[in-house]
């Protein structure tokens, strides 16, 4: 998959935020298996991050709280087993909505992730018990 977070969606953080997002990123185990590019002067990209099998990477108008939703996607692409995304999104459906696609799922729940992250953990969750497990994982 390449996954994207387009721009126009919110990446509104504090620089208290976007500092303890590059200090978790630095210090996260996920930074030893995935790369991270920051590429803050391409303009021309429809995206503020991506993840791809190579990597995450931020673009013009990202932060670094951007690297959240991107590291979800990381973490749901390289270490979860097909069977265990299938249970994963079939969940989040139940609470999200039956008709949404794959894709759809994932990303709803990699930037459900990082308000996660953002809220120290006290939002967003209220009806989700295993993506609750799951964001604590990789927190």
């Amino acid at each position: 998959w390449h996954l994207f977070k387009l721009k126009g969606n919110d990446n509104q953080a504090t620089l208290d935020q976007v500092k303890a997002a590059k200090e978790w990123w630095d210090k996260s185990p996920l930074s030893k298996n995935i790369a991270l590019q920051e590429a803050f002067n391409v303009v021309n990209s429809n995206a503020l991050a991506q993840w791809t099998g190579y990597g995450i990477t931020l673009f013009h108008g990202a932060n670094y709280t951007d690297v959240y939703h991107e590291a979800f996607h990381g973490f749901t692409q390289l270490y979860l087993t097909k069977e265990q995304k299938a249970a994963l999104y079939n969940e989040a459906r139940k609470v999200l909505g039956q008709k949404l696609s794959d894709f759809e799922v994932e990303e709803t729940l990699a930037e459900d992730f990082r308000k996660y992250v953002l809220s120290d953990g006290k939002k967003v969750l209220d009806q989700r018990p295993e993506r609750n497990t799951i964001f604590r994982t990789i927190c």
